[in-house]
């Protein structure tokens, strides 16, 4: 009887719960992902990442060659038993390239 409980219980535990890592095994993912990312490297053309910050929970800005790229990390729809096994898969919200225009310095001035 007691075993049945024990089973019961475990169970009842959230899937996702179960298949959570580390704030810092999570955040190496999430890092992976935006680095190995073709999406990402499209939208940043031929220009290498040059760093890339936190500004919010699971959302990232990217700088490369004077543009930035915001970047969120969401989770993607898997499959019901997936999560008994790994964390669940992610994917990549990718906003608009924003680029400064950098003005040469003009003898005499700024």
């Amino acid at each position: 009887m007691r075993m049945s409980l024990v089973v019961a219980g475990f169970l009842a535990v959230p899937l996702a719960a179960q298949a959570a890592l580390p704030p810092q095994s999570e955040r190496q993912r999430e890092l992976q992902l935006i680095i190995s990312s073709a999406e990402v490297e499209a939208a940043l053309g031929s220009r290498p990442i040059d760093s890339i910050s936190t500004i919010g929970d699971d959302t990232y800005t990217i700088t490369a060659g004077g543009c930035s790229l915001v970047v969120a990390v969401v989770d993607a729809p898997e499959p019901a038993m997936l999560s008994w096994v790994s964390p669940g898969p992610l994917r990549l919200e990718i906003g608009k390239l924003s680029c400064v225009e950098c003005r040469k310095a003009q003898p005499g001035g700024l």
